[in-house]
C-alpha cells in the first residue's frame, strides 16, 4: 500500500500498472484475447466509473474520473452483470487512477459490486483499523 512501511521504494504505483498493461498487451497478441485479472491491486476506487460511458453509439464521453477517452465497451444485455458498480467502501487511494486508466485503456471491468452475489460491493479486506474493497 502507498503508506506502508514495507512499500517497495524502487517501483512506483504507476510503473507497476504500466508493467501490468504491457503484459496484458502481450497476452492480447495471442488468438485468445479473453483476460481475467485477479488479485489484490491495493487500489481503492470507491464506486468510481471504470468503463466508458456513452449516450449514443457515435458519441463518447470522457471517463469521469480520469478525463481520458477510449473506445467503447458495451456489456451485452444477456451478461449477468450490472452496468452500474456499487461499493460499500467509499474511500479511494493513490492507486485508484492507475487502475481506472488500465481498465479504460484495456477494456477491463471491475467486477466487485456489479455481479450476482455481490451487487452491493461488499468489503474484501477486514482489518482492525477499518474495512475496504481492494
Amino acid at each position: 500500500p502507498a503508506n506502508s512501511s514495507k512499500k517497495n521504494r524502487f517501483h512506483s504505483s504507476e510503473a507497476n500498472f504500466e508493467a501490468l498493461q504491457a503484459k496484458i498487451n502481450y497476452l492480447r497478441e495471442s488468438p485468445n484475447d479473453e483476460i481475467l485479472l485477479l488479485g489484490d491491486l491495493n487500489a481503492r476506487t470507491g464506486s468510481s466509473t471504470d468503463m466508458l460511458l456513452h449516450d449514443r453509439a457515435e458519441e463518447f464521453e470522457l471517463f469521469p474520473e480520469t478525463g481520458r477517452t477510449s473506445e467503447t465497451m458495451e456489456i451485452p444485455d444477456s451478461a449477468p452483470i450490472s452496468h452500474n458498480r456499487w461499493s460499500e467502501d467509499k474511500g479511494t487511494n493513490s492507486h485508484k487512477k492507475p487502475l481506472l486508466d488500465l481498465c479504460g485503456s484495456e477494456k477491463l471491468l471491475i467486477l466487485n459490486g456489479r455481479t450476482i452475489g455481490d451487487s452491493t460491493g461488499k468489503y474484501t479486506c477486514f482489518k482492525w483499523n477499518g474495512n475496504s474493497v481492494v
